[in-house]
């Protein structure tokens, strides 16, 4: 199934429900609760919710990387050859890392992407499964420990409903 999970009722019982890759840390706070209950809703009793999440370190990481610039002959955002450039920085307000990317292609066009990352403590994220109604919340290491860029800064979590 392909839908906004905002909008769409699986209906389902699942007995597990993954998140990974840090891709939580990727929604805006309020979007972030909001999935956590609508997922809850979506497991069957006893069932798990695991989380691949950015340690607060993690998403610092990201805030402190190095602007860069690369010439590319394709890559995600674009198929054509191009010029990508990438710049990061933390917004305190937010508790967000922020990356803008700039892709300029052969004809000078610009097109410019921007991405956050939620900063959460371990506590902030027990406290938003307990209150989404999961009943047990575990912190485990991270899977992939240096097999990419930031494997390290990612941790697991495994909820119980």
């Amino acid at each position: 199934i392909q839908a906004d999970f905002r909008k769409v009722d699986l209906n389902r019982d699942f007995g597990l429900a993954i998140l990974s890759f840090g891709d939580f840390n990727t929604f805006p706070r309020k979007t972030a609760r909001l999935l956590l209950k609508k997922l809850f809703n979506e497991i069957k009793p006893g069932g798990l919710m695991l989380l691949e999440i950015l340690t607060e370190e993690g998403v610092q990481n990201i805030a402190e990387r190095d602007a860069s610039w690369l010439v590319q002959e394709s890559g995600i955002f674009s198929e054509q050859p191009h010029l990508f450039m990438d710049k990061y920085r933390f917004n305190n307000k937010s508790r967000s890392a922020e990356a803008d990317y700039f892709v300029i292609n052969d004809v000078g066009r610009i097109d410019h992407y921007s991405q956050h990352y939620a900063r959460y403590s371990d506590d902030e994220y027990q406290h938003l499964l307990l209150d989404s109604g999961f009943k047990t919340v575990e912190f485990y290491p991270g899977f992939g420990s240096g097999s990419h860029d930031f494997a390290d800064d990612l941790q697991i979590i495994v909820a119980r409903k």
